[in-house]
């Protein structure tokens, strides 16, 4: 699965307790295996868009109490944790051949994020997983800064918690997503876009993209805004990866993914639903959550 490929895998049994940061949210799910038992959320501040590195939003302690408070009774304090989009840097790497040891592959993706981070490369959490389903053998790859991972655990930690698991929302929501088909998930998370296409279980394709003007748009405009960056990459999808779009998965557009996903086969020609059940539909937040609870 994905998110067990880009993030260490939790010994059995799993955390009862998953949390999700984003989209100025904090949601979090009681749980028995797939049945989620309890679910609640609490409002977050915005984080500064234009900050050079993220940061862990203020109240996040707070949050925590509030969403624990609506999830008891907890069966025990562990817990899961998916940080936001935009704490995460998410990367694709091809190769013309991968290194044999897993050393000199983990330094080899390490170089690759070296100049492509917004925080030093050396004080990140990188993990990553091979794959070998394309033309060439590429890595799919995860880097977030140590220092927004441990003021989260702080965080949980004060709250009571031992946040055992922290990994990436989006590589989470793919686990959702079937592994059949070429499949392409949009999801959308503060301001910003991150479009992956999913091949038979390969990720074929990754690109995260602006949105600044999403926020308090009329749905028209805003679908107007998604469609002209989506349309352009299913046509590079088909024309450079030789594969034609079976599926579009939709997740995080909140008030407008109704529209968006009625809109988005007249444009695509691909059938389009929302990745999640009707009472996360609309949610900003959540993709990563369910992935995770379903992983």
């Amino acid at each position: 699965m994905l998110l067990q490929a880009l993030n260490r895998v939790w010994p059995d049994p799993q955390p009862a307790l998953v949390f999700e940061l984003g989209g100025g949210v904090l949601m979090g799910v009681r749980r028995a295996g797939s049945a989620v038992l309890a679910r609640a959320e609490s409002e977050l501040p915005e984080t500064d868009p234009a900050s050079a590195e993220p940061q862990p939003p203020d109240g996040l302690q707070d949050a925590i109490q509030a969403v624990l408070g609506e999830l008891q009774p907890v069966p025990s304090p562990h817990a899961a944790v998916l940080l936001p989009d935009e704490a995460v840097r998410l990367a694709l790497f091809e190769f013309d051949s991968l290194p044999r040891r897993a050393q000199d592959l983990r330094n080899a993706v390490e170089e690759r994020f070296r100049n492509s981070l917004p925080f030093d490369s050396r004080l990140a959490r990188i993990t990553f997983r091979a794959q070998h389903g394309g033309e060439r053998p590429s890595v799919f790859a995860a880097a977030v800064a140590t220092e927004y991972v441990l003021r989260c655990e702080s965080a949980f930690e004060a709250a009571g918690l031992c946040p055992g698991f922290v990994g990436s929302s989006c590589a989470a929501a793919l686990n959702l997503v079937d592994d059949d088909a070429m499949a392409v998930l949009l999801k959308h998370s503060d301001q910003a876009m991150t479009i992956t296409a999913v091949d038979g279980g390969t990720v074929r394709l990754l690109r995260r993209i602006a949105l600044p003007n999403l926020h308090g748009a009329d749905a028209a405009t805003g679908v107007r805004e998604v469609l002209a960056d989506v349309f352009p990459t299913l046509v590079y999808i088909e024309e450079n990866l030789g594969r034609a779009v079976e599926h579009l998965l939709v997740a995080g557009f909140g008030e407008i993914q109704a529209a968006l996903v009625e809109a988005l086969p007249g444009e695509s020609g691909s059938p389009a639903r929302p990745l999640l059940e009707p009472r996360f539909a609309s949610a900003s937040c959540g993709a990563g959550l369910m992935g995770y609870v379903h992983g």
